[in-house]
């Protein structure tokens, strides 16, 4: 800022040493005037172009750093991410709360022009093999997301 400041008033002294001498040199006549008008404009371009290079220079926040609606492509794959993700822990923490032995949940989400955002795809891992369990899981996810979950045995 010290710098800046410095070379805005080495700047208009100069300015005006410079607009002192033309209007000493200038004719006194009719030109006065005309004179006094154009070390006027002369003045006042040079005591602006500081700030008019300031504001050129002055960089907004580059556009792939900006949310916007119109990028889908991100968007969209955030939302199916975190979905998937939400709706992983949400069912895990269901069939666990109602006794099943479960050890992963993986849920797919997709998106179709016509569909929107919609669940693709369910699976259930379960630790040991229990025909009870496998059945009050694909209860629970039918009757929470309607949807069939495929349940994997995992011994």
């Amino acid at each position: 800022m010290g710098d800046g400041f410095y070379t805005f008033c080495t700047s208009l002294c100069a300015v005006l040493v410079i607009s002192s001498l033309v209007k000493i040199l200038a004719p006194k006549d009719k030109m006065n005037r005309i004179m006094s008008l154009v070390i006027g404009v002369f003045f006042l371009m040079c005591m602006t172009s500081p700030v008019i290079n300031l504001i050129e220079n002055f960089e907004l926040p580059e556009e792939d750093n900006l949310y916007s609606a119109e990028a889908e492509n991100v968007s969209d794959g955030y939302v199916l991410k975190e979905t998937a993700d939400y709706l992983c822990i949400y069912l895990k923490e269901g069939l666990l709360g109602e006794g099943i032995d479960c050890s992963e949940v993986k849920v797919v989400m997709a998106k179709e022009a016509e569909k929107g955002i919609y669940l693709d795809s369910v699976c259930i891992y379960l630790n040991k093999y229990s025909a009870e369990d496998g059945i009050r899981a694909k209860e629970l996810v039918k009757s929470t997301l309607g949807a069939e979950p495929q349940i994997i045995y995992l011994q």
